[in-house]
């Protein structure tokens, strides 16, 4: 035993220098066993589970260049190897046993071994038609002849190699309705938490003494993955979207993406008249994730001492809006023929639940805002500053279609640039933005 342990110590010192920091690895399962002669079992397809950086490329010792092997009717032992796209390359081997289970020279027959029920220690041979083999084995015969034993059903599987994220403890699990478990902490119970990188195994034995063992090797992420969604922006008049890039570093490529904009690339493009946050987490090849936030700041500037800019819109030529800078005064006689407050640029920007409001009075104490809805609604109209913060919420509540007007007293506002808005329950929004100079 001693000697047992040693070699054992030995083995797993091996693989944890060899694997223990390994990113691509491969696994094509248990030895197996097909019986020539009889159709049903008489091929196998080896599959294999592959991990790597990048795409990968599959080349077994046969000279196929896919990621199974079908075996028929010969005995061997079928090594694949793995390459990604990094280099790393990883490899494993699965033997494959043939046994001759034909009893007739033109093949129709079938060696099968009839255990009579309850009476084991009858067995014998019998040659059976292709067609009965299956209701035989459905009883408890098996194929092949009673002088060879079958062969034992018995292999334990701890899956392919992994790496796991940092803080992670993978639970390795050698499946229940063993004996007997023996892992290479020399506990002994189902599960084992791997807390450590290296390499893993155990031995179990089933009630028959059947014994089967297997190795995992556990890496640790251990570059870190780090993610940068970049400084703060900001939205000047003039410039009605722009474009927000991740970069990230660390970690396992490829990498996934998700912004809270709903983008799954490493950019997203936002195009806002409030400010906000947003959000991007990103996950690597391991599962270990990483997150980052980016506010976007919109800001109207004044153009000058008490005065403001308003996209001036030649009634009936649209196309030849432009930009004008005056007085508060004069704000309102604009807005009455169709001018809109802000830079042409950034005007009607995000869909609109109705006619846009209309604002009055402006430089007064109060604001009237007159807003028509096409249908039946439960909305909230409420005043953000141009930090994103709520100045006042107006109105909450039922609004039949075509109704709608509030005065709001802003008397306690500071001068500045706000919006005014719609949030409806289906989602709309309906936004202008008023100045106060007073």
């Amino acid at each position: 035993m001693k000697k047992i342990a040693l070699v054992i110590l030995i083995f797993t010192g091996w693989l944890f220098a060899h694997h223990a920091y390994s990113q691509c690895a491969v696994t094509a399962g248990n030895d197996t066993v097909i019986y020539k002669g009889y159709p049903p079992f008489s091929c196998v397809t080896i599959h294999t589970v592959a991990t790597g950086q990048g795409s990968l490329s599959y080349l077994w010792s046969t000279g196929d260049t896919t990621s199974s092997l079908v075996v028929c009717d010969s005995s061997g032992m079928y090594t694949i190897t793995v390459t990604d796209s990094s280099g790393c390359v990883a490899t494993d081997t699965v033997v494959v046993t043939a046994i001759d289970v034909s009893c007739h020279p033109n093949g129709k027959k079938v060696l099968v071994c009839h255990v009579p029920k309850g009476n084991p220690a009858m067995a014998h041979n019998i040659c059976i038609s292709v067609h009965a083999v299956a209701a035989h084995l459905a009883h408890g015969d098996y194929l092949g002849g009673c002088v060879s034993a079958p062969v034992p059903n018995c292999a334990v599987n701890l899956g392919p190699d992994i790496t796991v994220c940092p803080g992670s403890l993978p639970v390795l699990d050698a499946g229940a309705g063993w004996a007997t478990y023996l892992w290479s902490d020399s506990s002994n119970g189902q599960t084992l938490v791997a807390d450590t990188a290296g390499a893993y195994w155990v031995w179990v034995t089933d009630s028959s003494g059947c014994t089967a063992t297997d190795t995992i090797v556990i890496s640790y992420d251990s570059l870190g993955l780090s993610v940068h969604a970049g400084p703060d922006q900001v939205i000047d008049c003039g410039d009605s979207c722009i474009t927000l890039t991740a970069a990230v570093s660390g970690g396992l490529p490829p990498y996934g993406f998700i912004w809270s904009s709903g983008d799954s690339s490493a950019t997203t493009t936002v195009c806002d008249t409030v400010s906000q946050v947003y959000y991007v987490t990103v996950t690597d090849s391991a599962g270990c994730t990483g997150t980052d936030s980016v506010r976007v700041v919109v800001r109207t500037p004044v153009c000058g001492p008490k005065k403001v800019l308003v996209c001036h819109i030649p009634p009936g030529n649209n196309k030849k809006a432009h930009t004008i800078c005056i007085s508060p005064h004069a704000l309102k006689a604009h807005l009455a023929h169709g001018d809109r407050l802000g830079c042409c640029d950034t005007i009607a920007i995000g869909p609109r639940l109705a006619p846009p409001f209309t604002l009055y009075n402006q430089i007064s104490d109060n604001i009237e805002l007159a807003y028509n809805l096409q249908e039946d609604d439960y909305v909230i109209v409420r005043v953000v500053s141009t930090s994103g913060k709520i100045a006042a919420i107006v109105y909450e509540g039922a609004i039949p279609a075509g109704q709608g007007f509030r005065s709001l007293n802003v008397s306690e506002l500071p001068n500045g640039i706000y919006v005014a808005e719609i949030r409806s329950q289906k989602g709309l929004l309906v936004h202008d933005k008023f100045v106060l100079a007073r």
